[in-house]
């Protein structure tokens, strides 16, 4: 009766080394197939983010609040000069080329918006540029959260507007001054 216990009992699969590699072979195709359809899922999804860049103008950055490493794409040149691959880049480095008349709301908005809860965040503001100039930008982002709320990252775009604010700051001038001379208008006499 023990010795009966102690031999192995023979399983079918095995026994025939045919069947045993057949399966094993249906086995690997299946994983095989499923890890290729999770390949081209990928590759998909990343052809898609990469048209969606060429599409659009706008700079597209995402910003790690855990390791506070910021990234965005080569569009990111056009509006600051520095290139994403030049440098550590972090929210300290974004603070310093607010402008000065900017900083504070908008650090502050920033700040309301990550701790109260808020999945996004939109303001316009100056930005310096590498070469010392000013840049427009309405920015939008938001914010992914775990499921506790604890902020883990944001995520949005940058629509460099100085081209829209300059003609707007120009506005009341040209409204009140011949475009030829330069002159102010007969409005402005009366």
């Amino acid at each position: 009766m023990i010795a009966t216990l102690l031999l192995p009992r023979p399983t079918p699969h095995l026994a025939d080394p045919a069947k045993l590699l057949s399966s094993a072979t249906r086995l690997y195709g299946d994983q095989m197939d499923r890890l290729w359809g999770a390949f081209e899922a990928l590759r998909r999804g990343d052809e898609r983010f990469q048209l969606v860049l060429r599409a659009t103008n706008d700079v597209i950055f995402d910003w790690n609040m855990v390791t506070d490493s910021l990234w965005w794409n080569e569009d990111g040149k056009k509006i600051y000069g520095y290139a994403p691959e030049e440098g550590q880049y972090n929210i300290a480095w974004w603070v310093q080329l607010l402008h000065p008349e900017d900083r504070d709301w908008a650090t502050n908005g920033l700040k309301t918006a990550i701790n109260s809860g808020a999945h996004g965040w939109e303001a316009e503001y100056r930005i310096r540029r590498s070469n010392g100039s000013y840049a427009y930008v309405h920015k939008r982002g938001f914010i992914v959260r775990d499921d506790s709320g604890k902020p883990l990252r944001m995520i949005g775009s940058i629509m460099d507007i100085t081209d829209r604010k300059r003609a707007e700051q120009e506005l009341p001038h040209r409204a009140s001054h011949d475009p030829l001379t330069g002159l102010p208008n007969r409005d402005q006499f009366r």
